[in-house]
């Protein structure tokens, strides 16, 4: 009889540990899920940033360069069809050729981009594709941690409770096993 409570137990604990891990793992997803596109739309906000501070002196004086303006790790400015400024890892050519967001190759890459015109101006600044995946799965996965790790602890947990809801059946087990068959006295339970 008490074979039959450790395979009850078994599979209770299995089915709840199986039904907890599938649901923490869509919940994981999800969560996956919604940061990626999260951190996508913030990566995206900081292109159109970078863009609106690369054409803010030139929209007051033409005289100064985009050499001193906010890091990207591209840059082209273009006045009309004459290029002002690129930046080293950009070609001489038009890397983007329409407005807004898209994604580009040049310099051996794929690039994110963000394209803005104002007026005669245009601002083309690109973020490559691999370092914001990259930065974007490190915040994803930072979310996700906690829910995986907190897995082996909702198991134990589901151990000692199905145990502790199972005793009540261990003790009727129990009694049962030292009954003999002619005894028809009723049985003590809690």
């Amino acid at each position: 009889c008490e074979c039959g409570m450790t395979s009850i137990r078994r599979y209770l604990v299995t089915l709840l540990i199986a039904l907890l891990t599938l649901t923490s793992f869509l919940a994981a997803l999800q969560s996956y899920r919604q940061s990626s596109a999260q951190a996508q739309k913030l990566f995206d906000e900081d292109l159109k940033a970078l863009a609106a501070s690369v054409l803010a002196p030139y929209q007051h004086t033409n005289s100064q360069t985009a050499a001193n303006m906010a890091q990207a790790n591209a840059i082209q400015l273009w006045q009309g069809d004459r290029l002002l400024y690129h930046s080293a890892q950009t070609p001489n050519t038009l890397v983007s050729p329409q407005d807004g967001y898209s994604e580009q190759n040049f310099a051996g890459k794929r690039w994110q981009t963000f394209r803005q015109t104002v007026e005669d101006l245009t601002v083309i600044v690109a973020q490559p594709l691999q370092d914001r995946l990259a930065l974007s799965d490190q915040v994803v996965l930072a979310s996700i941690y906690p829910v995986v790790l907190s897995l082996p602890f909702q198991a134990l947990l589901i151990w000692l409770l199905v145990g502790r809801g199972l005793r009540p059946l261990l003790e009727l087990a129990r009694q049962l096993t030292q009954k003999k068959a002619d005894d028809l006295s009723p049985l003590k339970l809690e």
